[in-house]
């Protein structure tokens, strides 16, 4: 079997599909960061998910500011620990989709357009 190209053969021109992009980050009590980010960054993912505490008000005032998912749990002290950023970054996973791209990124990153 001969596998050249020969101008009779057929070539796709068409443009992929557009790949779905899920985000989450973790912000705990750095919304100062957040506030100047997030304007930047939202429009860049399909779903764009914020980690944070119950008691981090200012974090969850940022996020319905800007109409951005706000999860708030006390998971990142489970087992009597200091912080854990893990279980923050699962507590985010488990609430996207996950049937696309699946980004994790610091709260005071900033992505250019």
């Amino acid at each position: 079997m001969n596998n050249t190209y020969t101008p009779s053969t057929p070539v796709s021109c068409s443009k992929p599909a557009k790949r779905k992009i899920e985000a989450v980050t973790v912000c705990v009590n750095y919304a100062d960061f957040l506030v100047q980010i997030l304007p930047h960054i939202r429009g860049l993912f399909d779903r764009l998910v914020v980690v944070t505490t119950p008691a981090d008000r200012y974090t969850q005032q940022v996020c319905e500011y800007y109409r951005v998912e706000c999860i708030q749990t006390d998971a990142f002290y489970d087992d009597g620990a200091v912080f854990n950023k893990a279980k923050g970054i699962n507590a985010g996973l488990a609430r996207l989709e996950m049937d696309g791209w699946v980004v994790h990124l610091d709260s005071d990153i900033y992505l250019p357009p």
